[in-house]
């Protein structure tokens, strides 16, 4: 499992990377939002590590397309954690029995579409579908042995629902509910986890 602090150390890279890329271009972006992630595990998410996990957070910078559409760039972090006492761990045939800590890292990249149902009221709610791929790494430990899925890439989306609550002009307070589901590959099953977000949305008035 990545540490908190490098998590952390992580999102400010990444916030860092995405904010030089879209000021290269005068179009590139309307508004940023910026979130803390709370999580829980659901179906065999929940069958590998069944606590929740207040460990993640959530970049998206997007462009306006109207008044109602938005289409913009979306990366994350959800760090998921689990210790397991003398449990019994099954893999190729071989069987191990004892402590266990769990772990699972989710980086979503994902390219994000957002409808507001309304424009003219202080509070906004809003409906979007994000597409894309995910770093999904599950790991496993037990006294000397680790185990980690083989391939950690791979597709999937984000059906979310959310309300913007007006601050000021430029800046809106956000929350939404996200539903992070990942396909199948070639080395772990279809993966899910519920995300609830609270964060701020910046918007660039002089663009818009």
């Amino acid at each position: 499992m990545i540490p908190l602090r490098q998590n952390i150390k992580i999102i400010i890279s990444l916030m860092v990377a995405v904010s030089a890329i879209s000021s290269q271009s005068s179009t590139a972006q309307n508004h940023m939002l910026l979130s803390y992630d709370l999580a829980i595990p659901a179906g065999n998410t929940k069958e590998y590590i069944s606590t929740s996990s207040a460990r993640g957070g959530t970049l998206e910078i997007a462009h306006l397309l109207s008044d109602e559409i938005s289409l913009g760039l979306r990366i994350g972090l959800q760090a998921f954690y689990e210790i397991r006492d003398k449990d019994l761990y099954t893999e190729d045939n071989i069987s191990i029995y004892g402590k266990q800590v769990r772990y699972i890292n989710s980086f979503p990249v994902m390219v994000s579409a957002k409808y507001k149902l309304t424009t003219d009221r202080r509070t906004i709610p809003y409906a979007g579908l994000a597409l894309g791929a995910y770093f999904f790494e599950m790991r496993t430990d037990m006294g000397l042995y680790n185990i980690t899925n083989d391939n950690m890439w791979s597709y999937g989306f984000q059906p979310e629902a959310g309300l913007l609550i007006g601050i000021s002009d430029n800046l809106r307070l956000n929350m939404s509910t996200k539903y992070n589901h990942i396909f199948k590959n070639s080395s772990i099953d279809s993966q899910g986890y519920y995300s609830f977000s609270i964060g701020f949305m910046l918007y660039n008035s002089g663009r818009e």
